[in-house]
């Protein structure tokens, strides 16, 4: 499968790691290290059509751009654990894109506590088929 960045201590946040193999159009993807994949959990992006669900691809390019959405990582070294967030960047602030006043609050990208682990090149929104109740 498609292997999350190797950062001790990664938990989830927003999103949890997804494996792409069993996906035919992304297959091809899933034995290249150079990208990976996280299903949505939260809505912090939900302004930008991103939904809890959604498959989000990422290339590991850590030059990501201004107006770029991106997957990172926020480092607590007391605890020893790190969160991953999906954001919108905004040099140097990541942002999210939501109503929600839980992810108002934007966090300065440091290097060194915060960190951009990738940024997306896809969004695949599945959807599930069966019988309405």
């Amino acid at each position: 499968g498609v292997a999350m960045p190797d950062v001790p201590g990664l938990s989830d946040g927003d999103a949890v790691e997804f494996d792409l193999s069993g996906m035919p159009d992304m297959s091809v993807l899933s034995d290249k290290p150079r990208y990976f994949a996280l299903k949505v959990k939260s809505d912090a992006l939900s302004q930008a059509g991103i939904a809890a669900g959604d498959i989000l691809v990422f290339d590991c390019d850590p030059d990501a751009q201004s107006g770029d959405l991106v997957c990172a990582q926020i480092v607590d070294y007391r605890l020893g654990t790190a969160e991953t967030v999906i954001r919108c960047y905004d040099k140097p602030y990541l942002i999210a894109l939501s109503d929600n006043p839980q992810h108002r609050r934007p966090i300065i990208v440091d290097d060194d506590r915060v960190q951009i682990r990738g940024v997306l090149i896809k969004q695949i929104r599945v959807k599930l088929f069966g019988s309405a109740a």
